[in-house]
């Protein structure tokens, strides 16, 4: 099932962040399973890449916030 793509800027950046987030809590768990101390590792970049994007959009999102005021 796919999503419809956000209308506006701020709907994206909150479409991305709640996606971001989900990503953070998925791989980890991922990498929990897996016996591959390779395959594990890249599993928690990912997880760490995700919470890199997430602050990211976080901080375009309260910049967009500010400038409302």
């Amino acid at each position: 099932m796919s999503k419809l793509c956000p209308n506006t800027y701020v709907e994206g950046l909150e479409y991305d962040l709640e996606d971001e987030r989900k990503t953070v809590d998925f791989y980890p768990d991922i990498a929990e399973e897996l016996n591959n101390p390779y395959i594990k590792e890249i599993f928690r970049r990912v997880a760490a890449d995700g919470q890199n994007h997430a602050v990211w959009f976080l901080y375009y999102f309260i910049k967009n916030k500010r400038a409302e005021l």
